[in-house]
């Protein structure tokens, strides 16, 4: 199911007591606060949350100390601004302003965003923006005079919603990247089938696996194909992912990359 995991739970009595496991994919856009449960329940997350503090814990020493934050509507109010906030702030950097797109009372989508830019002049915009808003929002801040001199940076999804030919975000973070060795072969399967590589081809191509390998596994029993299914994956498009059961996450490489160009950082 691609749901919330937190959601989730509330059909956990219901999984129990026909003794069927549910394989939730989701975004990671917020830190589980699970409480209790049977482990009938698995997530297979993007890692959003995760990429975003990667970047906060990355960034003060190598982009600068003061950022903007922009974002919309849809990513406010998740875990994954905040985590990116936490991360940064306590790596010495500074959030001199927080912009949010399309609120009502705005006369444009992105009003008051050139504003903040221009008045605190900070070295770099984190940009969380997803979907055709992300693409609207790359326009927006491509078509202005400091899209020069103020680096973009992003979270994932505004990178992977990039047009074709068009210039991205100067410095994006995901748990997946295209170029790197270990997605080799499932993009030139992509390539082969005439497909984008996207977080979410990513996630349905390693869930499928997970569970296929489960199955091989252990099609004997039901609790048997259930303990499977928590084992550690297989090293999949996005390199190997440590599971943890109690808090159904899960941790491996983030990448950070600069114009197409990976390079990894952990968190």
């Amino acid at each position: 199911g691609v749901l919330c995991p937190t959601a989730a739970l509330a059909l956990e009595p219901a999984l129990l007591s026909k003794g069927v496991p549910l394989l939730v994919n989701d975004t990671g856009a917020n830190h589980m606060q699970a409480a209790a449960h049977s482990g009938i329940i698995i997530r297979q997350s993007l890692e959003y949350w995760q990429s975003c503090a990667a970047f906060g814990q990355w960034a003060p020493n190598q982009l600068g100390r003061r950022a903007v934050l922009a974002m919309g509507n849809l990513e406010y109010g998740y875990d994954f601004p905040s985590a990116f906030i936490d991360a940064f702030t306590a790596n010495g950097g500074t959030v001199v302003a927080t912009h949010l797109s399309d609120l009502p009372q705005a006369d444009t989508e992105f009003s008051g965003l050139a504003e903040a830019i221009h008045e605190h002049q900070p070295d770099f915009v984190f940009a969380l923006y997803s979907g055709l808003q992300a693409q609207r929002f790359l326009a927006t801040y491509r078509a202005n005079r400091w899209a020069n001199t103020v680096p973009l940076a992003s979270g994932g999804f505004l990178g992977a919603n990039t047009p074709l030919g068009a210039a991205g975000p100067d410095w994006s973070v995901a748990s997946w990247h295209a170029a790197t060795a270990t997605c080799s072969r499932f993009t030139a399967a992509c390539d082969a089938g005439n497909l984008r590589v996207t977080p979410f081809s990513v996630l349905g191509y390693e869930s499928g696996d997970r569970i296929a390998t489960a199955w091989l596994a252990a099609r004997s029993t039901s609790s048997a194909f259930v303990t499977a299914l928590h084992a550690a994956p297989r090293t999949g498009p996005r390199a190997q992912r440590q599971y943890h059961l109690a808090s159904m996450e899960s941790h491996g490489s983030h990448w950070i990359t600069a114009s197409g160009r990976p390079h990894s950082s952990r968190v």
